[in-house]
């Protein structure tokens, strides 16, 4: 005996989501984009070393390694793109201690206010150690 499936198609609209006028005309070249994401590494590296320096958990140390791995290996595909596009290389590879500062203020920031969200943490604003 056989059996017939009857299948409707079901389509589902989502609104788009407006971007703002400035967004739009401000889209980063590649190269920008990689120099970008390459930063970003760094931020994260920072980020993940300042939560260890006052954490004895074994669990969560060993979490943060894997995420340290999984950004190293995000820095050698950003870098190989950057070779790829031509873009300007880098001088050093990511560091923690390029934004370990910021870092550090962001998570002594979240035990103060024993939130999450504070504005110290807004990567965007973090600056070099030392600038």
């Amino acid at each position: 005996m056989k059996r017939l499936l009857i299948v409707f198609p079901l389509a589902i609209s989502m609104p788009a989501i407006p971007t703002p006028v400035a967004a739009q005309s401000a889209k980063p070249t590649v190269c920008e984009a990689l120099a970008i994401d390459w930063d970003n590494i760094g931020k994260r590296l920072a980020s993940n070393l300042s939560r260890g320096l006052t954490d004895n958990s074994a669990p969560r140390g060993t979490l943060r390694k894997l995420e340290d791995m999984e950004q190293w290996q995000k820095a050698e595909m950003v870098y190989a793109m950057m070779k790829d596009n031509k873009c300007s290389l880098p001088d050093s590879p990511p560091s923690a201690a390029t934004y370990l500062t910021a870092a550090t203020g962001c998570d002594l920031a979240k035990l103060r206010a024993r939130s999450s969200d504070v504005p110290e943490c807004d990567r965007r604003n973090w600056k070099k150690t030392g600038e």
